[in-house]
């Protein structure tokens, strides 16, 4: 009897350990994580300051399983709450990015310096913890690159004082905000031209195009207003 007992305890206790750890496996991981602080120019032309924060997360139950990250500064609390809608998707192969690039700071105010942390939770409550440091730069103070239209062509031209943000890319968006293709200015290259008919019969939809340039790290950016394809 007491044999039995003694193996029926090993048979539950065997159990309780697998659950335990088939429950482990299910959380969320953050394999890595890309940030930017980004000036971003508005419709009126001034210009505002954002955080873009995008995680490389997965989870053992899926990425139907995915509830919301969060930002937060360590030393003063201030957080930001991205719930799953909230955020956007970005697929770069096979992987598959969440976040958001519009994260505002305070009113009238700056992101701080400092550590922050970046909480990835699943449905269930369980969360995955990654850190990065944030330091102030200097912006250009002219654009570092200017984009004009004749007709359908366009042409980005290069700034030689464009402050270290010498990566100068033009995006292409469906009218659903939908980013659907990213054309890189060859390094170098003062000038870069092309038709936006070739947008039009390439990507179904194309609606307007974005200039966005970034130091050669991809830590800061500058990301100017969008222009209709029209």
């Amino acid at each position: 009897m007491g044999i039995h007992f003694r193996a029926i305890s090993r048979i539950i206790s065997l159990c309780i350990v697998l659950f335990l750890v088939s429950c482990a496996q299910s959380g969320p991981v953050i394999h890595t994580s890309t940030v930017k602080l980004l000036r971003v120019q508005e419709e009126s032309g001034e210009f505002v300051e954002r955080l873009s924060v995008f995680v490389l997360f997965e989870d053992d139950d899926g990425i139907e399983d995915f509830a919301s990250i969060t930002v937060r500064h360590d030393d003063t609390g201030l957080f930001w709450l991205l719930e799953a809608d909230d955020t956007v998707v970005r697929l770069r192969g096979s992987d598959r990015w969440n976040g958001s690039s519009e994260l505002a700071p305070p009113p009238g105010s700056v992101f701080p310096e400092g550590d922050y942390t970046i909480i990835a939770q699943d449905l269930a409550g369980n969360e995955a913890l990654q850190t990065f440091s944030l330091s102030r730069m200097e912006f250009p103070e002219k654009l570092p690159v200017r984009f004009s239209l004749d007709g359908d062509l366009w042409t980005m031209e290069r700034n030689p004082d464009d402050g270290g943000f010498t990566e100068n890319y033009l995006f292409v968006y469906t009218d659903g905000n939908r980013l659907v293709h990213v054309t890189k200015m060859p390094a170098g290259q003062q000038k870069f031209f092309g038709d936006l008919d070739t947008f039009r019969r390439q990507f179904e939809g194309a609606s307007r195009v974005q200039c966005y340039s970034e130091t050669r790290d991809g830590k800061a950016g500058v990301l100017l207003s969008p222009v209709d394809m029209e």
